[in-house]
């Protein structure tokens, strides 16, 4: 039987389906819809447990994120953390670390000048996830320490993602 989440997920599934044809008809005006669609897309497939289709979306959404808003844009990079997670998700840990690899590498590029910058430090801290499921934690710790304190001077305040920060480092 399926749960009641699930059954609401077949439902957003079913959504999506409606909205991504015409979304793609739409380029290049509808492109941030078209990649919100397929994360999303992507985030239901996830959670209902199939790894393949769910890469599947979110490899779109980087293309077409690149395309239409250029490999550094904020929208690129987030599509390309995800791309990693989801990969870690489902326990493929070269292609976590490849796509980890170039988030980071290009938002330390785009926005490494405008520490602390919230894109800068999601993608560093996937990477450094990255790092650790790929049992190199040791290679994570600097990263972290740099996340922990570019979040704490971002959030002036202990809030739930500096305590998140420092759990990772923790861990």
């Amino acid at each position: 039987t399926m749960t009641a989440s699930g059954l609401s997920l077949l439902r957003s599934l079913a959504i999506l389906e409606e909205v991504i044809p015409d979304a793609r008809k739409g380029l290049p005006e509808t492109a941030q819809i078209l990649v919100d669609a397929l994360r999303n897309q992507s985030f239901a497939l996830a959670k209902l447990n199939q790894a393949e289709p769910s890469y599947v979306p979110l490899r779109e959404a980087v293309q077409l994120a690149e395309q239409y808003f250029g490999p550094h844009d904020e929208r690129t990079l987030d599509a390309l953390r995800l791309l990693a997670n989801t990969y870690g998700r489902f326990g493929d840990r070269p292609n976590e670390l490849a796509t980890a690899r170039i988030a980071v590498e290009r938002a330390r590029r785009a926005f490494g000048a405008q520490r602390p910058q919230n894109t800068l430090i999601t993608c560093e801290r996937t990477y450094a996830d990255s790092l650790r499921n790929n049992d190199r934690p040791a290679d994570a710790v600097d990263i972290l320490r740099t996340v922990v304190a570019d979040q704490q001077r971002l959030d002036a305040a202990e809030t739930p993602r500096v305590r998140y920060a420092k759990q990772m480092l923790a861990i």
